[in-house]
């Protein structure tokens, strides 16, 4: 009995030769994903690398902090928690709230000169 080999090999996208290496190429926004061979690698780099090293490097997928919430938003969020809980619909004590809750809370909330409604 023979033994066929059905492990998956990777192509070069260019000559289709074996054992190439996955790529992402992200330009204009677009992003392109390209199966590259050591030899088309290293062509595509010396053509590209005049102008990355004129370019500025953004950082490679650093995680981002968070975002500074600041006193405002924090009494802002405290109030629409509030507010939820009493119309029956209480939300996580910490963390975003949902839009929707968000939406109905200021829906609730006064116009000028109109009463605050419950």
């Amino acid at each position: 009995m023979a033994l066929i080999n059905t492990q998956p090999v990777r192509v070069d996208d260019l000559d289709k030769t074996p054992d190439a290496t996955a790529h992402v190429v992200i330009i204009d926004g677009e992003e392109f994903h390209v199966d590259l061979g050591d030899i088309n690698y290293k062509l595509m780099r010396a053509a590209v690398d005049p102008y990355l090293s004129a370019g500025v490097k953004v950082g490679k997928g650093k995680p981002k902090g968070k975002r500074s919430v600041s006193a405002e938003e924090k009494a802002q969020d405290k109030a629409i928690r509030a507010w939820s809980a009493a119309q029956g619909n209480p939300l996580k004590p910490s963390g975003r709230i949902p839009r929707a809750a968000r939406l109905a809370w200021e829906a609730a909330q006064p116009t000028a000169g109109e009463a605050p409604t419950a």
